[in-house]
């Protein structure tokens, strides 16, 4: 980037929600019209309103709601409409402007940048925009910033407002970049891969095309396919009709690897990782085109090559000796201890690898009863073949006379019957 730490785009462009988006942030204000100003006549009328009428403001239909036996009259201003359920000059007024917010956020302009600055790794969930995730500093994955921070994977992209703000969390006197829009992108080690994390706060596929199409050319990283999002999970043997099941399993080279053996954690690392475990998002990859499975020249996408190694450990910084072990915490367990930055009782040892894992991310094994962290629940464990459940590689593991990796249970149940499915 020319030895700049930010690359923006000569010209500002926009995006406008997807229907996914407009329906959260109709649902959401619904919510909020309910429990935090106790109307429900008015939060019921909303959630019965298509999400064209309301971003639209104005009805296409008449609406007829169940209080007071109110009718709104077809292409009646939606904003206006509120008149009849709150009766509050104050009140209505404020949720006539929230209202009139949203709606005008319904397609949001600003410059698209390519970042890898210290200050918007710290800030990929701050912003004046209404929005966080659990990256914001405050959130219950503060210190996975730090981790994206140093590794040689993560590049922030966003949407930045044409000023600058004083954002959540940061000083008053450091004024930056407030994000309308952003996702990371995890470039794999052999440069020739990239994934695309979740956006936020909504998807924007023109976002993502524009990264693809534009920024990455531009900037020197060549030109990639379009994105992709499938896995292949199965496959069925038409000659004996077996179909076989397996885990994620993604095209690399002239194969495929399994998802989970491309995609990873760094060790003692605390970031959420989206293209591993979110649940509500599928994670889109593309390729570099002149390395593409289908470009007939696979230079650099051996199997045995290609990875994304999310986040690396990083030294607190507070001491500059311990390493950040707590996702709550941007600091090692002795400065945490010492300044009270987290609550002991709140996490639990990997008794695999040592990680602190908050609680509610620990996975108990089945038979050995250990906890460990989800990395090493998902890289260090054994799956038995036969009933799926995960343990140890001593207690899972293959048994003298069969060729399938099982549990005890299923090995006791077994008898030596051949192996009804495949899983990798």
């Amino acid at each position: 980037m020319g030895g700049n730490l930010i690359y923006q785009c000569d010209e500002p462009v926009s995006f406008e929600l997807d229907n996914e988006a407009k329906c959260d942030k109709l649902d959401h204000f619904a919510n909020q019209v309910d429990e935090h100003y106790n109307n429900f006549p008015l939060s019921n009328f909303l959630s019965s309103l298509s999400v064209e009428d309301f971003y639209n403001n104005k009805t296409s239909k008449e609406y007829i709601t169940y209080y007071k036996d109110v009718i709104i009259p077809k292409n009646y201003k939606v904003v206006k409409a509120f008149k009849f359920f709150e009766k509050d000059v104050d009140r209505l007024k404020q949720l006539q402007s929230e209202a009139s917010r949203i709606i005008q956020e319904n397609i949001i302009s600003g410059y698209l940048c390519f970042s890898v600055h210290p200050l918007d790794y710290l800030s990929i969930s701050e912003n004046a925009h209404n929005w966080r995730s659990c990256h914001a500093l405050d959130g219950e994955y503060r210190s996975g910033n730090m981790n994206y921070m140093v590794d040689d994977t993560t590049v922030v992209c966003y949407l930045r407002a044409d000023k600058q703000a004083i954002l959540p969390h940061f000083p008053d006197t450091i004024p930056w970049n407030s994000k309308k829009w952003r996702v990371l992108l995890f470039f794999s080690n052999n440069r020739n891969m990239v994934f695309a994390g979740r956006p936020y706060p909504f998807t924007a596929e023109k976002g993502i095309e524009i990264i693809r199409k534009q920024m990455l050319p531009t900037l020197g990283l060549g030109k990639w396919t379009d994105w992709k999002d499938t896995f292949l999970s199965s496959f069925k043997d038409e000659r004996s009709q077996e179909l076989y099941h397996f885990s994620k399993l993604i095209p690399i080279g002239d194969g495929f690897k399994r998802y989970s053996d491309v995609v990873r954690n760094g060790p003692n690392t605390c970031h959420f990782n989206d293209l591993l475990r979110s649940t509500c998002y599928s994670p889109l990859w593309a390729y570099k085109s002149m390395d593409s499975p289908w470009s007939g020249d696979n230079t650099g996408m051996t199997s045995d090559k290609t990875e994304v190694v999310v986040g690396k450990p990083c030294n607190c910084p507070v001491c500059g000796k311990g390493r950040i072990a707590y996702t709550e915490s941007m600091t090692c367990p002795s400065c945490a201890d010492k300044y009270g930055y987290y609550n002991n009782e709140d996490y639990i040892e990997c008794e695999i690898c040592g990680t602190m894992t908050h609680c509610d991310d620990i996975y108990e094994l089945d038979y050995s009863g250990l906890r460990v962290c989800p990395e090493c629940f998902a890289h260090e464990t054994a799956i038995c073949q036969e009933c799926g459940v995960r343990d140890m590689p001593d207690v899972v593991k293959y048994r003298d006379g069969d060729s399938r990796c099982l549990c005890p249970d299923c090995w006791a149940n077994s008898q030596h019957t051949p192996p009804e499915r495949i899983i990798f």
